[in-house]
């Protein structure tokens, strides 16, 4: 018997877990930065900014700084502020972060219909602000010369 109640209580305990951690529709919710779908949405709008700003010049992807999204009956909005920035490397060729030349902050907007079938993405990307490099000193990206301090 005490195990019957036991058991109960349990499965109700689950339910009530379930029924309270469920979406509310309207509400924003805070997001880890380092979820593999936030940094999915992130990359995806670095290509927009590659496509729109880029030129021959790489546009890369850097971090996410924060990032949020809102349930409601016609799909997610997701609002991710991330830094990107341009390198100093052709398309094609192999780039990190520290051939990165300017870097910004952007806040991209998605869209993600509800809708059945094929899930089309609806960005748009903002630049926030230009990122400064601090006056001479290494800030762990770009640096490379004496004048940032390594040597």
């Amino acid at each position: 018997m005490n195990q019957r109640i036991a058991i109960g209580l349990v499965l109700l305990a689950t339910c009530i877990i379930k029924i309270n951690s469920a979406p509310i529709p309207g509400q924003t919710y805070q997001l880890t930065p380092s979820d593999p779908f936030v940094q999915e949405l992130a990359e995806h709008a670095t290509r927009q900014i590659q496509l729109r700003d880029g030129g021959d010049k790489q546009i890369l992807f850097l971090n996410v700084e924060k990032a949020e999204a809102t349930i409601d009956e016609n799909g997610r909005s997701y609002e991710v502020r991330f830094q990107a920035g341009l390198t100093n490397c052709f398309l094609g060729e192999e780039c990190d972060e520290w051939n990165v030349e300017d870097k910004n902050l952007y806040l991209a907007s998605i869209f993600v219909p509800e809708q059945g079938g094929q899930v089309e993405y609806d960005i748009n990307v903002v630049p926030l602000k230009n990122i400064p490099w601090g006056g001479g000193e290494a800030s762990g990206y770009g640096c490379k010369s004496m004048a940032c301090g390594i040597e």
